[in-house]
């Protein structure tokens, strides 16, 4: 089995969902996402899982002065799963980043 660290999702400036699909032959560990609001606020952004599934949510509101805002930990996704960011409210810069490990 080999490991490799892999940004699966790098974006600025995002308004709506950027979606990533797990290759076939490997799996995904999501580790990091950092969001950064760089839009008036509010912004409310977050990533999903292959179900739907809220994994990680932010809502940084009017008058907020933290505009960075940080997930750490681990979620599988195999391969044909996607990952999605979805923003709702507002523009973020986001990283969503984590190993790649290939089948055996």
């Amino acid at each position: 089995m080999s490991i490799y660290s892999k940004r699966f999702i790098g974006v600025a400036g995002a308004t709506s969902s950027v979606s990533a699909t797990v290759p076939t032959g490997v799996v995904w560990i999501v580790r990091d996402v950092d969001l950064v609001a760089v839009s008036a606020l509010p912004v409310h952004a977050g990533f999903r899982g292959n179900d739907g599934q809220f994994i990680y949510y932010i809502q940084i509101e009017s008058g907020s002065t933290e505009l960075w805002s940080g997930w750490r930990g681990r979620q599988v996704l195999i391969a044909g799963e996607t990952l999605t960011l979805q923003v709702f409210a507002g523009s973020v810069d986001a990283t969503i980043s984590g190993y790649e490990l290939t089948a055996s």
